[in-house]
């Protein structure tokens, strides 16, 4: 009898967390890491990274990260409240200075690399903030 409940309560949790798994992804709010789901160099020497984390709520926030030749970081919030995102995808349209960051064939967001500003897929403009300097 007590086997039986022991296999029963295994048998729920891993149903639970299997169920979880498209909201959160418990490896990640218990090792609090930063996850890169996408990554793209720029004809200037420059990177754009799209990194994601849990962010100690309700669910993931999806960032844009610009690093600068110089070793620079410029750090933008896509998304602060999305789902996990396995790998997005990033296009450059150089003509227009633009990298467009899309999820399962859904834009999220637009970035404009010369004047550091992230439309969001709502049509909401952001600026950039200049993170930090130099990171490894």
């Amino acid at each position: 009898m007590k086997g039986r409940l022991i296999i029963a309560v295994i048998a729920v949790v891993i149903a639970v967390a299997l169920y979880c798994k498209r909201y959160v992804w418990i490896p990640d709010v218990l090792l609090d890491r930063t996850r890169p789901v996408g990554e793209l160099g720029l004809p200037t020497g420059e990177r754009i990274q799209v990194l994601q984390y849990w962010n100690h709520g309700d669910f993931y926030n999806l960032d844009l990260r610009h690093i600068m030749a110089d070793g620079r970081r410029y750090r933008c919030v896509i998304d602060p409240d999305c789902f996990r995102v396995s790998k997005c995808e990033l296009t450059m349209d150089a003509a227009q200075s633009e990298v467009t960051v899309a999820w399962k064939g859904k834009v999220l967001a637009r970035y404009r690399w010369l004047s550091r500003e992230l439309v969001r897929a709502n049509g909401v403009v952001v600026s950039c903030e200049l993170n930090s300097t130099r990171q490894p």
